[in-house]
């Protein structure tokens, strides 16, 4: 089976579309990623987590900060997706002009999520050309979006003048990750295993 071919196959397993909000200082900035994950089973110790590519600068604010608001995107998010999901935060104020809230600790919250998570980040793993973060969940509650987005329904229903750019940053994307694909740092992989 050839890459392209492949990779349409794990697209499969990228549900629900979020959004991760952070701060550093006066600095609000946001992205979207395809996934996320619930990382605990435990109902009273409630973890998410998901991967963030080391060229963001949300994952530059994700290690300053330690904290993000983690949000399940509704479908009429289409502005809130544009925004954060389709240009740089180095270039612009990503959340400029998008409906927000500040948390208790002055993170921003989008007000039309389908739900959020203020968490604080409490491990991480080298994923080569992406940081896979653990949060712990401190604070919960819902926006005003009444279904949720996920990446099937982005692709089918995103609007056609998108298309090109998406393809063209996701080309980008790759590519740029294609650099960092080895050597992974496998030390707590080989540790967990009793291997010097």
């Amino acid at each position: 089976m050839d890459a392209a071919e492949s990779y349409t196959i794990i697209q499969n397993l990228t549900s629900p579309m979020v959004a991760v909000t952070t701060r550093v200082g006066d600095k609000l900035n946001g992205m979207v990623l395809n996934s996320a994950i619930r990382a605990s089973l435990v109902p009273g110790v409630q973890r998410v987590s998901f991967y963030v590519f080391k060229g963001h600068l949300t994952h530059e604010m994700l290690v300053a900060s330690g904290r993000y608001v983690l949000h399940l995107t509704s479908r009429d998010q289409w502005d809130e997706i544009w925004a954060l999901g389709f240009a740089s935060g180095r270039d612009a104020d990503k959340l400029e002009g998008l409906s927000y809230s500040l948390s208790d600790t002055g993170l921003p919250i989008l007000e039309r999520c389908y739900a959020w998570m203020e968490c604080e980040v409490v491990n991480v793993m080298d994923a080569g050309p992406a940081t896979f973060f653990m949060g712990e969940i401190k604070e919960m509650g819902r926006g005003s979006g009444e279904e949720m987005m996920d990446s099937d329904y982005f692709r089918e229903h995103m609007p056609d003048e998108w298309r090109a750019v998406y393809l063209e940053n996701l080309r980008l994307a790759q590519e740029a990750a294609a650099a960092f694909t080895d050597p992974l740092d496998d030390r707590a992989w080989r540790q967990l295993r009793g291997e010097p």
